[in-house]
C-alpha cells in the first residue's frame, strides 16, 4: 500500500500548494477568480511535471508560496508568523531546497522592500528590516536540528567532496584572473571536479522549457540529452505564456521600471551557471531551483490579468506571434545543436509534441483575441488549461515511462 499512499500524498501536496499560492495571490490583491485560475496553473506547472519522478521535492511546490506570502505579510503588516512557519515547514520537509529558499527568499524580500519603500516612513522601514531578519532567523533556527546535520552529511557525499567549482573561483579571485572568473560564473555549464565535459547548450534549457511542454522527466523537451541536473522546467501553459508578454506591455505603458528589473534579475539567474551552483551549495549545479520562476511569473501575470482593460487586443496578438517565432527559432537551434553535439539526439522523435504546441499557440492566440475582455474569457482559459494539463501529464507518463513496484527497481519494494 506504500506506492498507493505516495500517489495520494502527491495529490495532497499539489492541492495544498495550489491553495497556498491562491492565498499568496489574494494577499497581493489579485481577485478571487483570477487567483483560482492561476493557482491551478501553478499546481500543475511544468516544474511539478518535470520533478514527478523525484516526488520528495513536491513539498517545495507546497510550501514555497507560503514563504513568499510570509514575506509580503512581514512587509505589509509587520508580522513574521507566516514567514517563519513557511521556512520551518519547507526546511523540515526538504532540507536540500532550504538553501535555495534562503538565497531566493532574501533576494525577493529585498526587492519587495525597496519596491515598496516609499509607502512607509523611516521608522516603519527600519521595523520591517528588523522583523524581516528576525523572521528568517526564527525560521532557520526552528529547522536547524534537521537541516544542519543533513547539510553537513550531504557535504560528505562523493559529488560534494569532488566538486572544485568554489575552489576554482577562490583561486581565480586570489590570482586576479578575472577572465577565468568570468568563465566560471557565466560559461561553465558543467561541474568542475565531477565531470569534465562542458555543456554549453545548457544555456538553452530554460527558454526551451518555457515555450514547450515537458515530454519526460529525463530531458528538456526539444533538447533530448541524457539526464542533466541543470535541467528543469518553467512551462506556464500557453495562455499564461502569451499573457506574460502582454503583461510586459502594461508594465512598459505604466512605466513600471521595477518590473523590468525583476525580469532582468530572473533572466540573469536562469542563464548564469553560478546561480545553479549556488543553489546546489557549490556541490553540483542544480536546475531544481527554477520553481521560483513559475511562482513569481504567474504572480506577475495574474496581477496584470486583473487589469486586462489596460491591455489592448493588439498586444495579445503580438504576444502570440512573439511566442510562435521563439518556438520556431528554438527548433532551428535544437536541430543545429543535435548535429553539432553527439550528446543531443535528433528532435525527430518528438516532432508531434512540437507541432502540438505550435497549434496550441496559434489556437490559443485566436481564442484570447476573440474573447479578450469578454464574459467567457475565464472559462476559455480554464478549458485550454485543463486540456494542456491533461496532454502534458499523459505525454510525460508515457515518454518517461512507468515502473512496476513489484518487478522492477532491483526486485521491487519487497527487496
Amino acid at each position: 500500500w506504500i506506492p498507493q499512499l505516495v500517489a495520494f500524498l502527491e495529490i495532497a501536496r499539489l492541492v495544498i500548494g495550489g491553495l497556498l499560492f491562491r492565498k499568496y495571490l489574494k494577499y497581493l490583491g489579485v481577485s478571487e477568480n483570477t487567483s483560482r485560475l492561476f493557482s491551478i496553473a501553478y499546481a500543475f506547472t511544468g516544474w511539478t511535471a518535470y520533478i514527478l519522478w523525484f516526488n520528495s521535492f513536491y513539498e517545495v511546490a507546497t510550501f514555497f508560496p507560503m514563504v513568499l506570502w510570509g514575506i509580503e505579510r512581514c512587509i505589509k503588516e509587520r508580522k513574521i508568523d507566516i514567514l517563519s512557519s513557511g521556512l520551518f515547514l519547507l526546511g523540515i520537509s526538504n532540507y536540500f531546497f532550504f538553501i535555495t529558499a534562503g538565497v531566493f527568499g532574501v533576494i525577493y524580500a529585498l526587492f519587495r522592500f525597496f519596491q515598496t519603500i516609499k509607502t512607509r516612513n523611516i521608522k516603519q522601514n527600519l521595523t520591517v528590516m528588523g522583523l524581516g531578519v528576525l523572521g528568517f532567523a526564527v525560521g532557520f533556527g526552528m529547522t536547524a536540528s534537521v537541516c544542519l546535520p543533513a547539510i553537513l552529511s550531504s557535504m560528505g557525499m562523493a559529488r560534494a567532496e569532488s566538486s572544485t567549482y568554489l575552489t576554482e573561483i577562490k583561486i581565480a579571485l586570489e590570482s586576479k584572473d578575472f577572465k577565468q572568473l568570468s568563465e566560471l560564473i557565466f560559461k561553465t555549464w558543467h561541474n568542475p571536479g565531477v565531470d569534465s565535459s562542458d555543456k554549453g547548450w545548457a544555456i538553452f534549457y530554460p527558454i526551451a522549457s518555457f515555450f514547450f511542454p515537458n515530454a519526460s522527466c529525463r530531458f528538456v523537451n526539444i533538447f533530448r540529452t541524457n539526464f542533466d541536473n541543470y535541467q528543469s522546467s518553467i512551462f506556464l501553459y500557453t495562455p499564461m505564456m502569451i499573457m506574460f508578454f502582454a503583461s510586459m506591455y502594461r508594465s512598459f505603458k505604466n512605466k513600471k521600471i521595477s518590473h523590468f528589473i525583476a525580469i532582468a534579475m530572473v533572466c540573469f539567474c536562469l542563464f548564469t551557471p553560478f546561480f545553479y551552483q549556488l543553489c546546489g551549495f557549490f556541490s553540483i549545479g542544480y536546475g531544481r531551483w527554477e520553481i521560483v520562476v513559475p511562482l513569481v511569473a504567474l504572480a506577475y501575470i495574474a496581477i496584470n490579468y486583473d487589469h486586462k482593460d489596460e491591455i489592448p487586443l493588439l498586444a495579445i496578438i503580438v504576444s502570440g506571434i512573439v511566442c510562435l517565432l521563439e518556438m520556431l527559432m528554438l527548433i532551428v537551434v535544437a536541430e543545429r545543436l543535435s548535429k553539432q553535439y553527439e550528446q543531443i539526439s535528433d528532435i525527430g522523435a518528438i516532432y508531434a509534441l512540437i507541432i502540438y504546441e505550435i497549434v496550441v499557440c496559434i489556437v490559443t492566440t485566436g481564442l484570447l483575441a476573440k474573447f479578450w475582455k469578454k464574459k467567457y474569457l475565464n472559462l476559455i482559459i480554464h478549458i485550454v488549461l485543463a486540456i494542456e494539463i491533461g496532454v502534458m501529464g499523459t505525454v510525460v507518463a508515457n515518454v518517461h515511462s512507468l515502473l512496476n513496484y513489484d518487478t522492477q527497481l532491483n526486485g521491487g519494494y519487497i527487496n
